[in-house]
């Protein structure tokens, strides 16, 4: 998707409208409709991702991750502490065999990674 397609979603998913945005960010009116033909100052896409506190990554459609590393590296490291927890409980109940520690780690990274596509 484009800047404005993206910034159009997030509006829609947030209810704050394009024009309602432009009005708070004190950005001119219709400017961010703009966006779709020429890009703006980089400031001014700070100011959006700020305003929804997501990154300008994936405002500009960079990644798919919405926030800061920061906030990814906290919600990756929840999410490897509780397969972490998972994996050992069943191998604890002797649901799963005692892995090699190559075998878990393919398993935790494929675990990770479906958890994240799958928010």
């Amino acid at each position: 998707m484009s800047l404005l397609e993206n910034v159009k979603q997030i509006c829609k998913e947030n209810n704050v409208s394009v024009p309602k945005l432009e009005k708070e960010l004190e950005l001119g009116s219709g400017s961010i409709y703009k966006w779709d033909s020429s890009f703006p100052a980089v400031d001014k896409v700070q100011r959006v991702a700020d305003y929804f506190s997501i990154s300008v990554d994936y405002l500009l459609g960079r990644t798919s991750f919405r926030f800061d590393d920061s906030s990814n590296s906290k919600k990756l490291n929840s999410i490897i502490g509780a397969l972490l927890n998972e994996v050992n409980e069943s191998v604890r109940k002797r649901e799963l065999p005692n892995l090699s520690i190559v075998e878990s780690l393919k398993i935790l990274a494929e675990l990770t990674v479906y958890k994240l596509d799958k928010g």
